[in-house]
């Protein structure tokens, strides 16, 4: 989040935790609608996963580079 801080104004970052939206996504999704200055009354439109190669699960990842990745991000996580 501090790199993310450091570009825009905390007024702009808006952070789901995802125990709060597996615990209650139709109240996550309102206050989120809320932040974008959408109608929170408005109903969920028919999302689907388009990011998302044909045939594929997604993107695989070895484990050398997930580890990279944890790495990488371990400072700004303990932060």
């Amino acid at each position: 989040m501090t790199a993310w801080l450091r570009h825009f104004p905390a007024s702009q970052v808006h952070v789901i935790q995802l125990e709060e939206l597996a615990e209650d996504p139709d109240a996550t999704m309102r206050r989120l609608k809320v932040f974008l200055g959408l109608d929170p009354d408005q109903p969920p439109a028919d999302l689907r996963n388009v990011n998302k190669r044909a045939g594929s699960s997604g993107w695989p990842m070895e484990k050398k580079g997930y580890e990279t990745l944890l790495e990488n991000a371990r400072e700004d996580a303990r932060q």
